[in-house]
């Protein structure tokens, strides 16, 4: 389509007003006029053409030789072939394992039979860890490795695990993923670059100091204990002035109504109805139950940000 549009555009002052024919080897250019036109480009191509009285025909390749010979660079043949890299240091990995004294002992014992390592195979003379070739760590290879599959013009600086999914293809030592990972964690375009576009996240607000004890007051749960007397899980009130607590066994499951008749019975007729409750985002506390019958006695239900326990007190 792009070069039936240069060539339009290139002999417009001959075609304009005049009937004239394109054959071309693209056989659905021919129903261009009758397909359904869907994308941007299609319109803006559709457009150029009106006011042409022109006729599209199909013309098979095999046919089509001249236009098919012209359209082919001489210069360009040289580079249109399918090829491949080949890793060509496979030998210089095998000096350096010679080298290394910890890989020239494993092969020694594997040689002997006596080995203790795990993972570990001999095959042709080439130490092998899980079936890939392994890299010793006093060579310089791990590191020339990991800047070949990650910061090289073909891998691209890709992420941690198209990294490791490549270099884990034919090469591998133990701790492979934590120097993977470090190495990606440092490599300073990557840095530069794979910023975080997220808005950052505002600071933690402190809890305001009660003035009094036990008007503010945090509850949590201490769940998966082993079953004693029937009990297997804690609940926990702390007054968040004088650290005060009381560490209530409750049995799990339970509901809203028996944690409301619990803290009733053990915190309320000792130290009253607190002013402000401060509590995690448990089904409990945010059960309809709950929160009713805390807001008829006038207390004010808190819920702490997830994952920060230290509001708890």
């Amino acid at each position: 389509m792009i070069a039936m549009m240069f060539a339009i555009d290139k002999w417009r002052p001959y075609l304009l007003g005049n009937p004239f024919t394109i054959r071309t080897n693209h056989q659905t250019l021919k129903y261009l006029l009758d397909q359904r036109i869907s994308t941007p480009q299609q319109h803006k191509w559709v457009a150029k053409l009106t006011g042409y009285n022109y006729t599209i025909e199909y013309k098979p390749g095999k046919q089509n030789t001249i236009p098919d010979l012209l359209s082919r660079r001489h210069e360009l043949l040289a580079i249109q072939t399918v090829s491949a890299p080949i890793f060509d240091s496979l030998q210089l990995i095998d000096r350096a394992c010679l080298n290394d004294p910890e890989a020239q002992g494993i092969m020694q014992a594997l040689i002997k039979g006596t080995t203790t390592r795990k993972n570990f195979t001999l095959q042709n003379g080439r130490l092998l860890y899980k079936g890939r070739i392994f890299v010793p760590e006093t060579s310089d290879w791990r590191s020339k490795i990991l800047h070949e599959l990650h910061a090289s013009l073909q891998a691209g600086h890709s992420g941690y695990l198209r990294t490791l999914a490549r270099l884990a293809k034919n090469f591998a030592w133990p701790g492979l993923r934590r120097d993977v990972k470090l190495f990606v964690s440092s490599c300073d375009q990557c840095q530069r670059q794979n910023y975080e576009s997220i808005h950052p996240p505002g600071l933690l607000q402190p809890l305001p100091i009660p003035e009094e004890t036990w008007e503010d007051v945090s509850m949590d749960f201490v769940e998966g204990l082993p079953t004693s007397q029937g009990y297997n899980s804690i609940m926990v009130v702390v007054d968040r002035l004088s650290k005060f607590a009381h560490f209530i066994p409750v049995a799990h499951p339970f509901t809203a109504p028996q944690i409301v008749d619990t803290f009733m019975n053990e915190v309320f007729r000792l130290h009253g109805m607190p002013k402000r409750i401060v509590s995690d985002r448990d089904p409990i506390f945010l059960n309809q139950f709950w929160t009713s019958f805390f807001k008829l006695q006038g207390t004010n239900l808190c819920h702490r940000s997830a994952y920060h326990p230290q509001s708890d007190g």
